[in-house]
């Protein structure tokens, strides 16, 4: 694998260990990811460097925190990653 190829790949597996981890206890994405993080000693600020590249997860993230109503609901509404 080319090395952008390696890290986008090792980027996919950790938010599906994260997205695994949120399953496995019950928690909403957004506190899934700080206590992944805090566990496992990562820095969000990698995490969300990964979730921006990753439309999917970043779907998944906005739906969330549009229904926690943590930002409003549509197109002009963006989370800060």
């Amino acid at each position: 694998l080319a090395h952008k190829d390696y890290i986008e790949f090792i980027g996919s597996t950790l938010l599906l260990k994260i997205e695994k981890f949120c399953k496995k206890h019950g928690l909403e994405y957004i506190d899934g990811i700080v206590a992944y993080c805090n566990q496992n000693s990562i820095e969000i600020e990698i995490v969300a460097d990964l979730i921006k590249k990753d439309p999917i997860f970043t779907a998944k993230l906005q739906n969330e925190a549009e229904m926690l109503n943590y930002v409003k609901k549509g197109r002009g509404a963006k989370l800060p990653l």
